[in-house]
C-alpha cells in the first residue's frame, strides 16, 4: 500500500521523529574511501564561507548562521530527536556550545568518526542533555578499517576513544559500512563489542553510492551474515533486532523490498539552510529555511513529485534499491516488522515523549 505524503501538522508546525542537521559537510579530518560527500554537488560552501572561522563562538559568521538556522527549524517543526553530523562535527571548535542549546529536544544523536573523542572533550559533551553518539567503525581491526584509516596507530586510537566514550556513559551506536574488507569477519567485531555489556550497540549496513560497484561485498563474504543471524541470541546485547539483521542480508543479496517512511517522519537540513526530503539520498533541494516563507515550505512539502517516489510500497529510485543505515529501525517499526516494544528498548527511542510520537505517528500513517 502506498504511503501518501499527508503532513503531521499540529499548533501549526509540521510535526516529526527526527531534525537532521548538516554542518559544513566539507570539512573533515578523514578521508574515508567510500565517503557519500564525494558524490555531493550541492554546491552549499562558496569561496567566502569556505573561509570562514571553524569555531563556534560569539559573532563568528557560522555561530550566528547555525543559531539562525535553528531558531527557524524550531519555528517550523517540531520533532524530539536532532541527529547531525558534519564532515567531522568536532573539528568545528566550541560545537559542543552549540549542542549545549539545543535542550528542546529529547535526544541528541551526533555523528562522528570517533578519532576527537578525548577527555577534554567528553567532559563537555556530557554535559549537554540528552546527548548519545553514533560512532563510525567498521570493525576493531586495521584491516577491517583501511577503508577509514591507514595505520595501526589510528585505528588503536578510534578504538581507545571508544571505550573512553563508553567509561563516560553515553549511549552509543557504531555504525560500519559493509565492504569487502569487513563484512566477512564481521562476526569477530561483535564478538569484540560484547565487552561493554549491552551499552554500545553495532548497525552494520551495506556500502552506498556510486563507489559501491568497486568496494562490495563478495558473494562469499555476505554468508557470514547468514551465520550472525543464525546465532543472534549470542549477539543480542550488541544489537538491534533479528529483523535489522534479515535487512541487511537483503540489500547485501540486491533484494530489498522494504518499503521506506524515513522522508515522512524526518527532514534534513544544510547549515545553508536548505532542505532535502531524504538524509540518505540528496536530490533535489526542497525549499531554503533561512530564504522561503514557511508557508512554501510547507506546500513544496505536500506537493513535491519526489515524495510519491520515496513513498511506493517498495523502492523505485535506483539509490533506494542498494540503501539501508540505522534509519531503517523506523522503517522495520512502521512496517509492522518490528514491536514496539522492540523499537523502545533501544536508547534513542526510550524517552517517554519519543514513545508517544512513534504511536502518533503510526497512528496518523493509517489514518
Amino acid at each position: 500500500m502506498e504511503i501518501k505524503m499527508k503532513l503531521y501538522m499540529k499548533d501549526g508546525k509540521i510535526n516529526l521523529l527526527f531534525i537532521d542537521f548538516v554542518i559544513r559537510e566539507d570539512i573533515c579530518n578523514f578521508n574515508c574511501k567510500y565517503c557519500l560527500s564525494n558524490e555531493f554537488d550541492n554546491n552549499s560552501h562558496n569561496d567566502k564561507k569556505r573561509n570562514e572561522a571553524i569555531v563556534y563562538e560569539r559573532n563568528s559568521e557560522l555561530a550566528k548562521r547555525l543559531d539562525q538556522v535553528m531558531e527557524k527549524i524550531l519555528k517550523l517543526f517540531d520533532a524530539p530527536i536532532l541527529r547531525i553530523s558534519g564532515g567531522e562535527l568536532f573539528a568545528i571548535k566550541n560545537i559542543d556550545e552549540f549542542l549545549r542549546k539545543q535542550t528542546h529536544f529529547k535526544a541528541i544523536q551526533v555523528i562522528t568518526n570517533g578519532s576527537l573523542l578525548d577527555r577534554q572533550l567528553l567532559d563537555k559533551l556530557i554535559k549537554v542533555k540528552n546527548c548519545q553518539l553514533h560512532i563510525s567503525l567498521d570493525g576493531n581491526t586495521l584491516q577491517q578499517n583501511q577503508f577509514r584509516i591507514g595505520n595501526k596507530r589510528a585505528n588503536d586510537k578510534l578504538l581507545a576513544n571508544l571505550e573512553l566514550a563508553y567509561s563516560y556513559g553515553f549511549e552509543i551506536e557504531v555504525g560500519s559500512v559493509l565492504t569487502n574488507v569487513n563484512t566477512g569477519s564481521y562476526l569477530s567485531f561483535l564478538e569484540y563489542l560484547q565487552r561493554y555489556c549491552g551499552k554500545i550497540k553495532a548497525y552494520p549496513f551495506p556500502i552506498r553510492g556510486k563507489i559501491r560497484e568497486k568496494y562490495f561485498p563478495y558473494q562469499h563474504q555476505i554468508e557470514q551474515f547468514e551465520t550472525i543471524l543464525k546465532r543472534y541470541s549470542e549477539f543480542q546485547n550488541v544489537l538491534p533486532s533479528p529483523k535489522y539483521i534479515e535487512e541487511v542480508i537483503n540489500v547485501l543479496r540486491q533484494k530489498r523490498e522494504l518499503p521506506c517512511v524515513i522522508p515522512k517522519v524526518m527532514i534534513q537540513l544544510f547549515d545553508n539552510g536548505d532542505i532535502v526530503p531524504c538524509p540518505n539520498c540528496w536530490t533535489n533541494k526542497i525549499g531554503n529555511i533561512l530564504n522561503d516563507a514557511p508557508n512554501t515550505i510547507v506546500k513544496n512539502m505536500s506537493n513535491d513529485k519526489i515524495y510519491k517516489l520515496f513513498l511506493k510500497d517498495k523502492p523505485r529510485l535506483p539509490y533506494c534499491h542498494s540503501c539501508m543505515t540505522s534509519l531503517d529501525i523506523i522503517n522495520l517499526y512502521f512496517s509492522n516488522h518490528m514491536s514496539f516494544q522492540d523499537i523502545v528498548q533501544l536508547p534513542l527511542y526510550a524517552n517517554p515523549e519519543i514513545q508517544l510520537i512513534l504511536k502518533e505517528f503510526k497512528s496518523h500513517m493509517k489514518g
